[in-house]
């Protein structure tokens, strides 16, 4: 955590962080309106999930390519209900530096943004650097690389889940489609979903056996093509 420089700005209608290098105008601009930048600045939709409420896109800002996950409310009850409890931009903003601070690969945190009414929580967005890869799953369907890579790939993957949990970190939906691999080395995604134990229990326990049977009951439902 203490690897970035951090500022931000909290007002009755927005509240942001960021990294103090990108507190630029262009950037500035963008978290008083992400929506605007979302329709109009070279954007590539990578998941839209309307259960969920999630949208990823790929965005251009001052000459870089970043991702985008903006986080939406599930109308007036649910922001009644959880207004006052951190977005899902701030656990991930949180959760990245965390991962930083103890060496673990997660593709960069810039910025998060809330939009806010006082003290009730709205729309949010977390914005990280894009990073050129591929899902750990896809690499496990792919012919030639798989055969010559997969063992280096497997233990990589089991490392990484490993030093999560020496970390106290757990992840709730850890599987190959969490796992992004770039030049070969897995960096964790959806870090909305992570969790930290500050301490052994019963429940850190049963949490990292899930993140264990989460990896293999992804593996075994991918289609290995090796042939």
């Amino acid at each position: 955590m203490d690897q970035f420089n951090i500022i931000g700005k909290r007002g009755w209608r927005r509240f942001y962080q960021c990294q103090e290098a990108y507190h630029v105008p262009e950037f500035c601009d963008f978290f008083r309106n992400p929506d605007r930048y979302l329709r109009s600045h070279g954007v590539e939709v990578i998941k839209d999930n309307p259960v969920e409420r999630t949208k990823v896109v790929r965005l251009k800002l001052c000459g870089c390519d970043w991702i985008v996950t903006r986080y939406a409310g599930e109308g007036w009850r649910h922001w009644l209900q959880r207004g006052l409890l951190p977005s899902k931009a701030l656990l991930a903003w949180g959760n990245a530096l965390g991962l930083f601070g103890v060496g673990i690969a997660t593709p960069t945190p810039i910025a998060m943004i809330e939009q806010r009414f006082g003290p009730l929580r709205g729309m949010s967005y977390y914005v990280s650097e894009y990073c050129e890869g591929v899902a750990a799953n896809q690499f496990l369907q792919s012919n030639t690389e798989y055969v010559e890579y997969g063992a280096q790939v497997r233990e990589a993957i089991n490392h990484l889940t490993e030093k999560l949990h020496a970390a106290g970190y757990t992840h709730a939906a850890w599987s190959l489609n969490s796992i992004l691999l770039v030049d070969l080395q897995p960096l964790v995604m959806d870090i909305d979903q992570l969790q930290h134990f500050t301490g052994p229990s019963q429940r850190f326990t049963e949490a990292k056996n899930r993140d264990w049977d989460g990896l293999v009951r992804s593996a075994e439902s991918t289609v290995f093509n090796v042939a």
